[in-house]
This record gives C-alpha cells, structure tokens and sequence, in this order.
C-alpha cells in the first residue's frame, strides 16, 4: 500500500505565491489610483476656478481632480518580472501629471511668479494603504 502526501503540490503552490500576491496587489493599486482623482477634497482655494468642462467650483467648495480626465485616463501600468512602475502624463507632456501630483508655482510669459499651485497628491492614499493590502492578500493565501 504506497502513502501519497500532497507535499510537492503545495510547495509548488508556495513557492508561485509571492508572484501571485504581488500581482494581485498592483491589480488593486491601479485600481484605487483610479478612485482617488474622483475623491472630494478641499484644497482651501480662494479662488473660483473655472474648469475646461464648464464648470465653475467656488471657494471652499471640495473638488475632485477631473476636469477633461485626460490625466485619470493617462495612467500607464509597466509590469516586468517583481517590479510595476504606474505612470501618469496627463496627455499634456510629462510635466503636467508632476505639477498636479507636486504643485507648481505658475510664471507669465514676462517671467513674473504667479499664485502657488497647491500639491494634489493623489497616489499616496493608495501607497498608504499598500501594506494593509498586502497583508490580507498575504493571509487569504497562506489560509
């Protein structure tokens, strides 16, 4: 009578979950990048801003950060072997998406410094949340 274990089956399992896990949190990462530009804020602006799509936001209204959605539609996932780069340009040269995410201080065509630009940094809830993801990820499979 032979004895059969299923050891080599769940080592095999084991030895892929890494990959698995990792996968599985950057298919939530892009997601939740996703939901961030359609979270209100308030951004504390004295000032009216009047958007390309038509619509005016008063001060100390909360806003989200799509206007046209050209930058939430230029998001970009690069995945290679351990290792996913996300990518944003706004559809507007490279620049745009860093002077959303980091702010900018606007110059006229004179040189002179405008109004600062405050920082909407919309990737770091999903960065915070990663490891909390991971982590149940990582429970689910090793149950």
């Amino acid at each position: 009578m032979f004895i059969q274990d299923n050891v080599t089956a769940k080592l095999i399992e084991l030895e892929e979950m890494p990959e698995r896990v990792f996968r599985q949190a950057m298919d939530w990462a892009e997601k939740d990048f996703q939901k961030q530009f359609d979270v209100l804020i308030d951004t504390g602006s004295d000032n009216i801003t009047f958007r390309r799509n038509g619509q005016v936001i008063t001060p100390g209204t909360p806003r989200d950060l799509v206007d046209l959605g050209n930058l939430k539609r230029s998001q970009r996932r690069d995945a290679g072997p351990g290792v996913t780069v996300f990518t944003w340009s706004g559809g507007r040269g490279e620049e745009y998406a860093a002077y959303v995410h980091d702010g900018y201080v606007p110059k006229s065509p004179s040189g002179q410094r405008g109004r600062p630009v405050k920082r909407r940094p919309w990737t770091e809830a999903t960065i915070r949340e990663l490891e909390r993801v991971l982590s149940a990820l990582l429970a689910k499979e090793l149950s």
